[in-house]
């Protein structure tokens, strides 16, 4: 069933952007955005009752989805755009794509969550975070990319490296950086960021180093408690 859900949402979400953008090439890069925010349901097993219920997807989770589904059409938006940056429509789109997030957290937290939950909910950000980075490549450089990748970076390392999957206790400083990356990349990407060049760069830059530090930081204590947990043994 959360399946179906997700894809009524994202077809929506693309059948808009196929509207706005006119092109094969942005519905193809939403397709491909779509796919990769909605993965963590997409493969895997709806966890269900004894009666055969599903149990794992929740209100908080059709927010996300359709956040997701807003990341389609603001993608779109971008494309369409003809100067540089993402221009007005695509801001528009973006202030409550961005806003929702704080709207899932809420209904998360006065209803119920789960950990399929939870992820699904970091993939979208990251795939947000992302997009945004991209966009902002032809207007500061590469190195905006760092931003966009640093998620599946460092879940890549995890596959590798077993110490990166522990569990860290929650973060204010964590949940800070993460919450201002897509308000700090839109903002250096929007018509004010473009017109005042030193408020553009300062989003960016601002964005990429919050999150270099926070990810060393939460690296350094990982490879700490690792270090410290005789069962683990020697860090390699």
């Amino acid at each position: 069933m959360q399946r179906f859900i997700v894809i009524i949402i994202l077809a929506a979400g693309l059948a808009v952007a196929g509207w706005l953008a006119a092109s094969p090439v942005p519905i193809i890069l939403a397709a491909g955005a779509g796919i990769l925010g909605a993965w963590p349901v997409l493969a895997c097993r709806e966890a269900t009752t004894a009666s055969g219920t599903a149990t794992s997807w929740h209100w908080a989770d059709c927010v996300t989805c359709v956040r997701l589904a807003m990341l389609l059409i603001v993608i779109a938006a971008i494309a369409v755009h003809p100067g540089p940056g993402f221009g007005w429509l695509a801001v528009a789109i973006a202030i409550p794509m961005l806003a929702l997030d704080l709207v899932d957290g809420l209904i998360a937290r006065a209803t119920a969550t789960t950990a399929a939950g939870a992820r699904f909910d970091e993939r979208v950000d990251a795939t947000v975070v992302l997009v945004l980075s991209v966009g902002l490549v032809p207007l500061y450089g590469a190195w905006c990319l760092i931003s966009g990748l640093a998620h599946f970076a460092f879940r890549a390392g995890a596959a590798i490296r077993p110490a990166w999957n522990t569990e860290l206790p929650p973060s204010w400083r964590r949940k800070t950086v993460a919450a201002f990356q897509g308000p700090l990349l839109l903002a250096a990407g929007s018509p004010p960021g473009l017109a005042v060049p030193a408020f553009g760069w300062a989003c960016a830059i601002a964005a990429v180093a919050s999150l270099l530090v926070s990810f060393a930081l939460d690296i350094i204590a990982l490879e700490r408690g690792h270090a410290a947990d005789p069962a683990d043994g020697n860090p390699a």
